[in-house]
């Protein structure tokens, strides 16, 4: 008997179910085909119990080999840098019913891999359940952070650069012509570059920034922008002051990237080194024209010299040709002798060999025996021009703390200069102003003036107003660079002030030193008048000498002081002399066989030291006096000889002698 309640199922409801059943299946399957091949898992969790039913994707992305598992267990798998996001999200889902979105890492147990998981859930309230979806989202998060790390380093590199890098979007007018750009990004070394913060720079126009900026800037980079072509160049900023080399290019239609490398050390450097080689050519050439100049300068009192000394030899000369062409001889020597003077002293100058000897002096003393001497060596001259010495006070006595002869050297130059380019007029010099640290002297003729711009080159060594064979006036053109060398010795100045055809003033500044001068008075004296009468005819002088003509010139002004002279080429021949006969008086040249004269000084002044020894000889460079000196001589003289300088130095050495 068959129960009413019971429910018959026929054949057909069976198979309808099977069926039903073969497809969820079926489902289910492609469900985690599906999984597998989008790399994504389904999962719910009961919020009572806790307990996790993942589906296969969840299971695989997960590394699970059981059906179920509990949430504290997908906690440890979780890095524990991402447990506090994952447990509130996991908290507020089953608790508080709150949806999530999250992503995390976790470590595999599987394979003890890391993976990144990205997983979104959703409450189900009716059944008080959770469910969503995991996915591995690991190459994607993988591929981000080695793109942001590559990001990073290029901004790192961006920020770094040696040059100056922007980034930039042109601006056209209607026609399409670029008319400005903005600035779109820009590195650190942009901000060094320009003193301004990117705040300042970014969205801005380059007329904003940089006011004074050249339109052909803004051509050359529209031209880029707009049809590609990249560009390097160099250009100069007048904003920065500046020196750049540029490059650009386009990344796309309108936009363009420039990046600009300071050169300005580089560009100044090569600057120097063409202005250099150009110095070095015009150095070459000047030196050119000075040797020229010399050779003529030498060369020509050496004729006169040699010419009137061969007529001088001739027969049939009276007494009054003979000294009019003895005149021309010595002056012929005097000129040489300037030429040979001054240069020695550039050399010495240009070799910062020349010394300084400071001691104290009167100025005023200096001056008016310059005054003397060029009233009587310009005699004829002065019938046209007017010779003054002006001083700035009535002081009949200004001490100064310097180098005299140097000074001397200064002002003789300058006098020189004054009496060689005035015809007529005045010359004047003196003393502008006297101070407690300084002195100014000045020399002011009416002569041919110097142009303005030659008034600056006229210092230089090898530099004349007029240069080359087309010279009007004479003279070695080292004069004015002298005094310039001199005066920086002496830590002074020289200045000019001219106009062509209108005169010239030079301005003569150095120190005075008041702080070294003596604290007492010095009374004027007037010294002793030596004339040639007073040395007794008696005296005996002896001289060393191996050039057999300046033995025979030393004999004559023995002979015009009224003295014996008796001459030795070999200086063991000497002394057995001095030491065998009464000598007054021993003249000593430096270069001798055998010995030098320091040394055969230094044995006389060792045996007979009440006998005065004058030195003198051609070497005339730094330290020759000191050493003289040092070898005990009583004085010294350089070659060539003045006749009256030699003369007076003998008689003050005879005269001291009694």
């Amino acid at each position: 008997m068959i129960k009413k309640d019971l429910v018959v199922l026929n054949y057909s409801d069976i198979t309808e179910c099977i069926q039903q059943r073969n497809e969820i299946e079926d489902n289910k399957k492609r469900l985690e085909e599906v999984e597998k091949l989008a790399n994504f898992g389904y999962w719910e969790i009961d919020c009572e119990t806790e307990v996790i039913k993942p589906s296969l994707g969840s299971k695989i992305i997960y590394g699970l080999t059981q059906n179920t598992v509990t949430l504290d267990e997908v906690r440890e798998y979780t890095l524990p840098e991402d447990r506090g996001k994952v447990d509130e999200s996991t908290t507020n889902l089953i608790q508080k019913g709150v949806s999530f979105n999250i992503k995390y890492k976790i470590r595999r147990p599987s394979d003890d891999a890391i993976r990144h998981i990205h997983t979104i859930a959703e409450f189900w309230e009716e059944k008080n359940m959770g469910y969503g979806i995991v996915l591995d989202i690991t190459e994607a998060a993988v591929a981000h952070e080695a793109l942001m790390e590559n990001k990073e380093y290029l901004n790192l590199l961006f920020d770094n650069m040696n040059s100056a890098f922007g980034q930039h979007k042109i601006i056209t007018d209607e026609k399409g012509e670029p008319v400005d750009y903005i600035f779109l990004d820009v590195n650190n070394k942009f901000e060094e570059l320009t003193g301004l913060k990117k705040e300042q720079i970014l969205n801005k126009t380059l007329r904003q920034v940089l006011p004074n900026a050249e339109n052909s800037w803004i051509k050359r980079y529209g031209k880029v922008a707009l049809t590609g072509k990249s560009t390097i160049f160099t250009d100069y900023s007048k904003d920065l002051d500046k020196y750049f080399e540029v490059a650009a290019f386009s990344p796309r239609r309108e936009y363009f990237a420039v990046s600009f490398t300071d050169i300005t050390n580089r560009k100044k450097t090569e600057m120097d080194l063409v202005a250099a080689k150009e110095k070095a050519i015009e150095s070459d050439r000047l030196k050119t024209l000075f040797l020229a100049n010399m050779s003529h300068e030498i060369r020509t009192p050496l004729n006169g010299i040699l010419g009137f000394s061969s007529l001088l030899t001739s027969n049939g000369m009276d007494d009054e040709q003979r000294q009019y062409y003895g005149k021309i001889i010595e002056n012929s020597g005097h000129r040489l002798m300037t030429v040979i003077d001054d240069i020695v002293n550039i050399s010495m100058i240009q070799s910062n060999q020349l010394k300084i000897d400071n001691y104290e002096f009167d100025l005023v003393d200096l001056l008016e025996e310059i005054y003397v001497v060029y009233q009587k060596q310009n005699q004829e001259k002065l019938a046209q021009i007017d010779f003054k010495f002006v001083l700035s006070s009535d002081s009949k006595m200004i001490l100064v703390y310097s180098d005299k002869d140097r000074i001397f050297q200064v002002l003789k130059n300058l006098l020189d200069n004054a009496f060689k380019f005035t015809k007529e007029g005045f010359i004047e010099f003196g003393i502008r102003k006297v101070e407690a640290d300084e002195i100014q002297l000045y020399v002011r003729d009416s002569g041919i003036g110097i142009a303005e711009s030659k008034q600056q080159v006229i210092f230089e060594t090898f530099r004349q107003v007029e240069e080359g064979q087309g010279r009007k006036y004479d003279g070695s053109g080292l004069g004015l660079a002298i005094v310039s060398g001199i005066l920086d010795k002496l830590k002074g100045s020289v200045s000019v002030t001219s106009a062509l055809n209108k005169g010239t003033e030079f301005l003569v500044c150095f120190p005075r030193n008041e702080h070294k001068l003596s604290s007492y008075t010095i009374e004027m004296i007037t010294p002793h008048r030596m004339d040639y009468e007073d040395v007794e005819q008696s005296k005996t002088i002896v001289s060393f000498e191996d050039d057999i003509p300046s033995a025979e010139f030393l004999g004559t002004v023995a002979e015009m002081v009224g003295c014996r002279h008796v001459n030795f080429v070999y200086p063991t021949q000497g002394l057995e002399y001095v030491r065998s006969n009464k000598v007054d008086l021993i003249l000593m040249d430096v270069q001798l066989p055998e010995m030098d004269g320091y040394q055969v000084t230094q044995i006389i002044k060792a045996e007979f030291p009440e006998i005065p020894v004058i030195i003198q000889t051609a070497f005339v460079m730094q330290g020759d006096k000191e050493k003289a000196f040092s070898a005990g001589c009583d004085d010294y003289i350089s070659k060539p000889i003045s006749i009256d300088v030699f003369r007076k130095k003998i008689i003050k050495c005879l005269q001291e002698e009694y």
